[in-house]
């Protein structure tokens, strides 16, 4: 079926992510009328609306719905076959128990799956289960095909209607399928949601409310409760396992809601959405159904650990906006995280977004995206800006360029951020899960202490300190110089951190920490009231200038501090111009402390 897909009009081909107009004819007119009517701004928004088309239809460009299409044809095939086996257990039982056959045989099984499986093949031999309403409901519900209903239709239906906001959401109906389907998993919550109450409500002998879900008999039934009662009791271990974990420091969800404090995890090596598994973690973001019931309950917990239950109670939409993040997250709904955060208003939030855009406009933009992350793996340190933020997006482009972008490397020991050799390179290419080794337990203590470490390269460590917000340059050596710090140990900061977890009196401040922003007491500043957090500082403060002065020299730096000096000297000019005694005259003075009578 794919190599018949690839001899195919990419608009005859139905996937779960086509949603192409099959309205050639009317577009050949348009064509037609923009040739003879049309003034100059029509001929040339026609024109590249017409090199967008022709690339949308190339083969090489639309590789992803072709292969997709019949992956979804291999989903039909084996749904078939177990639905078929299914209906053939189901007739032989009725069949023996009713005495038309003595025993249970193989060859009888085999007969009857015939039957039942020669059903779903039309005069061609292709495989058409649209007769069997069950089969076809299951069907559409695994490859996210299934009709909207009620508000998610309006929703789509909004977004249809209105241009601007259609690019944050293309492919309504297979996100939100896909959230609905990680939600039937979800403990309490899969239970409550409409289909799986009418389905537990519904009795043999009343079949009506349940039929749209294409169940028609008694035993169709019987095995949606089961299923329905089966996700949930595996929804409850995932749960239980996922708590466990988490109190344990072994699973990473999205990261506090506060931006600034996730990146300077991240600058540390954090990742998101991971489970340690012994020496080595794993990304849970393609274990679907259940990496929502994870990212959910670490969300939770970093948010209410980080800030206390006082404000927990108080901020409860910061942490759903925070568990909105997560979910909006995944890769189809990405958009409408982007959306979400336009709201904002905030201007960052319209740079990325534009930037997205920019990036994934022309074809293949998930394809170039992974490629640029296997040639050129590292992380950046780029600034605010669209153009650095669509560099990013394809790093393969930056091996053209005699200006590359910043690197960024770990503060802790100086290495660069994401270099991973050739056997992670084809690893993390390669496979939908991504593996790494478990962060130490120095690492470990840092993401736990509360310490912040957002100004740690945002600005200089001198008494006058100059900004650094926008020089990603000079924020990439002065990360790399802290990483290459040594004390007189010869210890880096992560040795200096490991060897602080292991103290009884660091790891009794962490606790006491955690009792008392439990206890509400999150009045307390966690940088001035506890030992371990003044022990980080304290390493940080004395690495932080060292690294400074080795890096001092450099012209870029040297550059900062005459902009700085020349920015004072304007000042000083400045508020001595603007003195009372020079804006004024003497006649003028004397009146103000004097004033006349009757002024």
């Amino acid at each position: 079926n794919m190599e018949s897909n690839f001899s195919l009009d990419v608009a005859t081909i139905k996937t779960r992510f086509n949603e192409l107009p099959q309205q050639t004819d009317e577009w050949e007119l348009i064509g037609r009328w923009v040739e003879m009517e049309g003034k100059w701004n029509d001929v040339i928004a026609y024109n590249i609306a017409n090199v967008v088309r022709g690339v949308n239809r190339n083969r090489l460009f639309t590789w992803s719905s072709r292969t997709l299409a019949a992956t979804d044809d291999t989903f039909r095939f084996i749904m078939a076959k177990a639905r078929s086996k299914e209906l053939a257990l189901r007739t032989v039982l009725d069949e023996v128990e009713g005495g038309v056959h003595k025993e249970i045989t193989p060859e009888l099984l085999k007969k009857a799956e015939e039957v039942h499986y020669n059903r779903y093949l039309d005069a061609d031999g292709n495989i058409d289960i649209s007769a069997d309403s069950y089969l076809d409901s299951q069907f559409k519900e695994v490859t996210l095909t299934s009709e909207l209903q009620g508000l998610s239709k309006k929703v789509e239906g909004i977004f249809n209607t209105t241009p601007w906001a259609k690019p944050f959401f293309l492919f309504a109906r297979t996100g939100i399928n896909g959230l609905k389907m990680s939600v039937k998993n979800t403990p309490i919550v899969g239970a409550l949601i409409n289909e799986s109450r009418d389905i537990l409500l519904a009795t043999a002998d009343n079949l009506d409310d349940v039929a749209r879900y294409g169940i028609t008999n008694a035993d169709d039934l019987a095995q949606a409760k089961n299923l329905i009662i089966g996700r949930q009791i595996m929804g409850h271990a995932v749960v239980l396992q996922a708590i466990n974990k988490k109190m344990a420091n072994e699973l990473t969800g999205n990261g506090p809601v506060d931006g600034n404090l996730r990146q300077s995890w991240i600058d540390t090596g954090w990742e998101r959405n991971m489970l340690t598994l012994g020496p080595i973690q794993v990304g849970t973001d393609s274990l679907e159904p259940f990496n929502l019931i994870l990212s959910a309950i670490s969300d939770v917990v970093d948010n209410s650990k980080l800030m206390g239950p006082h404000w927990t109670e108080e901020k409860l939409q910061t942490i759903s906006f925070g568990i909105g993040y997560g979910i909006t997250n995944k890769s189809y709904l990405q958009g409408l995280n982007q959306l979400m955060k336009l709201l904002t208003l905030e201007p960052k939030e319209w740079r990325r977004a534009a930037a997205d855009l920019a990036t994934n406009t022309p074809p293949l933009g998930a394809l170039r995206n992974s490629i640029g992350k296997f040639l050129n793996p590292v992380m950046r340190e780029i600034d605010d800006d669209i153009f650095q933020t669509v560099r990013n997006r394809n790093l393969t482009s930056e091996y053209l360029t005699p200006d590359p972008l910043a690197i960024k490397y770990d503060m802790l020991t100086g290495d660069r951020i994401r270099d991973w050799n050739i056997a992670e390179k084809f690893w993390n290419f390669g496979s939908p899960v991504n593996l790494r080794l478990t962060p130490s337990s120095g690492r470990t203590l840092l993401w736990n202490s509360n310490y912040d470490l957002r100004l740690a390269v945002n600005s200089s460590p001198d008494a006058d300190p100059i900004s650094l917000v926008k020089e990603a340059y000079i924020r990439s050596k002065f990360q790399e110089a802290i990483g290459n710090y040594r004390d007189s140990k010869g210890r880096s900061l992560e040795q200096i951190l490991n060897d602080l977890s292991k103290r009884k009196d660091v790891q009794k401040s962490v606790i006491r920490m955690n009792k008392d922003l439990n206890k509400g007491k999150d009045y307390l500043d966690p940088m001035q009231s506890y030992l371990h957090n003044d022990l980080i500082h304290n390493a940080f403060t004395t690495a932080r200038k060292k690294a400074w002065a080795s890096i001092r020299h450099l012209p870029e730096i040297q550059r900062l501090y005459g902009e700085q000096k020349q920015i004072k000297t304007e000042q000083l000019q400045t508020r001595e111009a603007t003195k009372t005694k020079n804006i004024l005259t003497e006649q003028e003075l004397d009146e103000i402390i004097n004033p006349p009578s009757g002024k």
